[in-house]
């Protein structure tokens, strides 16, 4: 039972369903910093085409600007494409770097850039991302309209370099915001050298809202998968643990309280599985038939030996009778009534070791009637109370009838066990009182004396075979011994009723109570209990 216990107090770590959601939660807390490292990859990729882009675009733009006649409105304007439309913002110093024209924004003109609400997405999870998750995770500040009101572009070493006939592009990180600037500076070059500077601006605002989508979408996407697993894993952890409580259940009950291998088909949970448990299942089938054998042949043991050795102690009986007869010197009489009464004492274990090893077997053949406990009891005690005057006993039973199911011989046996014991221990001049109760569906029947209570921790181990906790008296050495067999025959004689039996010290714990519960009779369940009458028997 200790053992049991402490099986279901390791049970309170976290079981299968547990560990398969701590599996789904760990592969979620590492997938984001796998799906980060993937995006940043990506989003350094497309600033370096951004950048490579611009170099193009700024070089192109020098070189028309380059061939274009001087004062023509040509000269003036950069080539006839959506400036506005695409974010680029394109200054045009002289030789002093001082600003002569400028073109363009940095916040884009086009009414459909990067506008959610202008056209629905055809993907599903994109619109339900648009929806729910773009208002609490897209920043705000990847916009670049507080910039529009500049005069002039910065001026680095990259603008001075484009000045002495480089190119050259240099980002500029805005603080604050989850964006950059790239600026690309290419010198204008004439028939007398470099005329001037071409700077061409365009922020990363594009690149930096498709990140947040990709990291929206990986997210969301991780997420669900994570729950689809953990849902998976949880339901075959609930199945593979609904399939091992089975095993163990059966396992449990496959033997008694007392040890005994109860007869069946073997485990019957996963038995026809093709996996490991099912191999499990099979080899606890094959060791429990294997204990059931064994527990047959202790059996059969106690039979045999006590057959095996009453002959040699017959043999020895015989020899001392004879040698009694042979050899009448007086000092001699004591050493042959010394083996006489060992000899008696073999005979009573052996007999009483054949009778408890038969019980059982007797009990399993016996057929059940109904039969009307109270009125039993009745008549019983009455008998033993004529037959010992010397005790004082009292009944007290339900008004009505009693039904329960069983034997009344076996239930006189077991009752003769209890009142024998009440008898032995209780204290002179004081009653042993027999109680009949209804308990629901049962009825309790406690036989109760004075006198000495139980030594501690007796109750659980007081109703095994061949243990007594009577002290031989040194005044009457001769007395028959007792061998703790009373006491086992009322728990078979219990369970075969379909019953319990219990001991416990009484409330004021000057005696002992002993109980024994049996189910009533089919159609005896709920009915009134009657009045209870006491019959007493003085000495």
């Amino acid at each position: 039972m200790n053992a049991a216990r402490s099986g279901r107090r390791l049970r309170r770590w976290p079981g299968l369903r547990a560990q398969g959601v701590g599996v789904a939660l760990l592969l979620l807390a590492v997938l984001p910093w796998m799906h980060e490292h993937h995006v940043e990859e990506m989003r350094q990729r497309l600033q370096q085409a951004q950048q490579r882009a611009l170099l193009d675009i700024a070089e192109a733009w020098a070189r028309a600007l380059q061939s274009a006649p001087a004062g023509t409105d040509a000269s003036r304007r950069p080539p006839p494409v959506s400036v506005a439309r695409s974010g680029l913002q394109i200054w045009r110093l002289d030789t002093r770097l001082q600003v002569r024209d400028h073109w363009g924004s940095l916040v884009r003109r086009d009414p459909l850039f990067m506008n959610e609400t202008a056209a629905e997405p055809a993907d599903a999870l994109d619109r339900w991302i648009v929806r729910w998750v773009h208002p609490w995770v897209v920043p705000r500040s990847v916009d670049f309209s507080d910039l529009e009101p500049a005069e002039a572009p910065p001026i680095d070493d990259t603008v001075r370099a484009a000045a002495q006939g480089s190119i050259g592009m240099r980002p500029v990180r805005l603080p604050g915001r989850d964006a950059q600037v790239f600026s690309v500076a290419a010198p204008i070059w004439g028939p007398s050298g470099v005329e001037g500077v071409l700077i061409v601006e365009q922020g990363d605002e594009t690149i930096t809202r498709a990140v947040w989508h990709a990291r929206e979408r990986l997210g969301l996407m991780t997420l669900l998968a994570c729950l689809a697993v953990a849902g998976v894993l949880a339901l075959y952890a609930g199945r593979l643990t609904r399939r091992l409580l089975q095993l163990q259940a059966e396992a449990e009950s496959s033997v008694d309280m007392r040890g005994r291998m109860r007869r069946g088909q073997g485990l019957q949970a996963c038995r026809d599985a093709h996996d490991e448990l099912g191999d499990l299942s099979r080899s606890f089938s094959t060791l429990l038939e294997r204990l059931d054998r064994h527990h047959d042949y202790l059996q059969k043991l106690a039979r045999l030996l006590a057959h095996e050795v009453r002959t040699p102690v017959t043999s020895i009986s015989m020899s001392l009778d004879n040698l009694r007869e042979l050899d009448t010197t007086p000092g001699h009489a004591i050493y042959f009534e010394r083996a006489g009464r060992g000899v008696q004492r073999v005979n009573l274990v052996l007999t009483a070791m054949t009778e408890a090893s038969r019980l059982e077997d007797m009990l399993a053949d016996c057929p059940r009637m109904r039969f009307d406990l109270a009125d039993f009891l009745r008549g019983h005690v009455d008998a033993w109370a004529a037959s010992r005057p010397e005790h004082i006993f009292e009944i007290r039973t339900e008004a009505g009838a009693v039904p329960v199911l069983g034997h009344p011989e076996w239930a006189a046996q077991m009752l003769d066990k209890l009142l024998s014991n009440a008898c032995d221990f209780a204290a002179p001049a004081t009653p042993i009182v027999v109680d009949c109760r209804r308990r629901g569906d049962r009825v309790d029947i406690s036989v109760a004396n004075q006198g000495p209570c139980l030594p501690p921790g007796a109750a659980d181990t007081l109703f095994e075979p061949f243990l007594s906790l009577r002290a031989t008296s040194p005044e009457t050495p001769s007395a028959p011994p007792h061998l703790g067999i009373g006491l086992h025959v009322v728990r078979l004689v219990a369970e075969y009723h379909s019953g319990r039996v219990g001991a416990r010290d009484n409330e004021r714990g000057d005696g002992v109570v002993f109980t024994v519960s049996l189910p009533l009779a089919p159609g005896e369940i709920g009915a009134g209990a009657g009045i209870a009458h006491a019959m007493s028997s003085p000495c």
